[in-house]
């Protein structure tokens, strides 16, 4: 029973503290995320949906499960604090190459090292500029990503996935084609190599499998 209140108490605690950080959304949308965490390694089943229909939280299962996404993505980053819950939850699709692993505090004293955006990377995609049409004169202004519409900005993420995508697809392209080649010259497949050369050409095809094999290991490691 003892048990029962603390965590009752400790459930009602978290819903006050929340209201208090839900006033100002745009400052506190990462902290929000991570009092959510909290909240939702509290609840017994059955309690979280309780939990979120509270009148102090009143927050859907969806945006609870975005913001705590959020925070786990984007840590204590200051670089986020003028944009949006839309926008942040948009720009958790940038792809792998904007990641970074960190440690971020998910409960007090309790850190977990997690796959979070990195700052450096994600400042240099924001404060790119990029031409667009000005909606009231129609001529072409230079623009931060990160002043972007939401509408605008989805379409820069998406660039940035589709060249992701492309590498990804090369990458593997080049890996079948290194492993493939790598088998054959490794059990000499293709010909048996001292029917059709002599030592300084058997040389030559050695040292051509070697520079494969050099070739396949830093496509491995990259």
């Amino acid at each position: 029973m003892e048990i029962e209140e603390k965590k009752s108490f400790e459930l009602n605690k978290l819903a006050d503290d929340y209201k208090k950080t839900k006033i100002d959304a745009k400052k506190n949308i990462l902290e929000c995320g991570r009092i959510l965490i909290q909240a939702n390694s509290n609840c017994s089943h059955g309690e979280w949906l309780k939990w979120l229909n509270d009148n102090r939280v009143n927050e859907s299962v969806s945006t609870a499960y975005n913001l705590i996404q959020i925070y786990k993505t984007f840590g204590n980053l200051q670089s986020i604090v003028n944009l949006g819950l839309v926008q942040l939850i948009e720009l958790r699709k940038l792809p792998k190459k904007f990641k970074t692993k960190k440690e971020i505090e998910i409960e007090p004293s309790h850190f977990e090292n997690v796959e979070c955006v990195d700052e450096e990377k994600l400042n240099k995609f924001l404060n790119k500029e990029v031409t667009i049409k000005d909606s009231k004169t129609k001529k072409p202004i230079e623009v931060k990503i990160g002043q972007l519409p939401t509408r605008e900005l989805k379409k820069y993420v998406g660039v940035e996935r589709k060249k992701a995508g492309e590498t990804v697809k090369r990458k593997s392209a080049l890996l079948d084609l290194l492993n493939y080649l790598d088998r054959k010259l490794r059990n000499y497949e293709f010909v048996k190599l001292d029917d059709v050369c002599n030592d300084e050409e058997k040389e030559k095809i050695v040292n051509t499998i070697e520079r494969l094999i050099v070739m396949l290991n830093k496509v491995k490691n990259n």
